[in-house]
């Protein structure tokens, strides 16, 4: 979530998959028996995007971090992986 705003937003799934990107693996789980979860998790020939709920990291093919926080919107999104040279 970014601190920075009045409200929490978040990019979409089907935004990261129209921008290249595909699923690699999905992180599941629950949190003490209250409610599951799946996450997916990216990639594309440039860079992985890992972890999900509050917090996603970018790291590039040879596993250094990029970056790591949260998307607000799509554009928020777009913006990171386009000055990051990812798309």
């Amino acid at each position: 979530m970014n601190i920075t705003k009045d409200s929490a937003g978040a990019v979409s799934h089907e935004h990261i998959l129209s921008k290249g990107f595909e699923v690699f693996e999905t992180m599941e789980g629950n949190d003490m028996g209250q409610m599951s979860w799946s996450i997916p998790q990216y990639k594309n020939e440039k860079c992985v995007i890992v972890g999900g709920y509050w917090h996603w990291t970018v790291k590039d093919n040879k596993g250094k971090e990029l970056f790591g926080g949260w998307w607000n919107s799509n554009e928020e999104f777009d913006k990171t992986m386009t000055d990051l040279g990812m798309i």
